[in-house]
């Protein structure tokens, strides 16, 4: 897990396109609706980011029938969104990023770091994870980054 994370900050900036970076990750999940994809330059970490989304959408597959993505530009800000219609969580925010803790006791698999280490990617792109409740029922995933660089 450490030795992960300090080769993580090694990664270079590239200047990617957000509505195809959405757009790669989406394409193994058939029960992923796209609610809006904003089309715009960025300077992150791609590798990374794709990372930490499919951390999100794996897990969301694992709990949901559905899934909903939203990817837009906000002040200065990329903010994506993963809804989706399970059955949610009662596990705060700190919670579900600390290290070893899984959200459900129904699922033998797994680790208990994805989310840990999604935390981690985010912050090493200047962003912000939050969880919440979700309008389809379940949990609400937000990934907001600053923006390095807008074209």
């Amino acid at each position: 897990y450490l030795d992960f994370i300090k080769n993580e900050k090694n990664e270079n900036l590239d200047d990617v396109n957000t509505e195809l970076i959405i757009n790669e990750v989406s394409k193994n999940y058939e029960n992923l609706e796209i609610i809006k994809n904003d089309n715009h330059m960025v300077l992150v970490r791609k590798s990374q980011i794709s990372r930490a989304l499919i951390n999100i959408l794996d897990n969301a597959n694992k709990f949901a029938k559905n899934i909903f993505l939203t990817s837009e530009i906000l002040e200065r800000k990329w903010i994506i969104k993963v809804d989706d219609d399970g059955p949610g969580t009662t596990l705060s925010q700190e919670e579900m990023v600390k290290p070893f803790i899984k959200g459900s006791e129904q699922l033998n698999q797994g680790t208990g770091l994805g989310l840990s280490i999604v935390q981690k990617l985010v912050k090493l792109n200047n962003g912000e994870l939050k969880f919440g409740k979700s309008q389809y029922g379940g949990l609400r995933v937000i990934i907001s980054l600053d923006i390095w660089q807008l074209k």
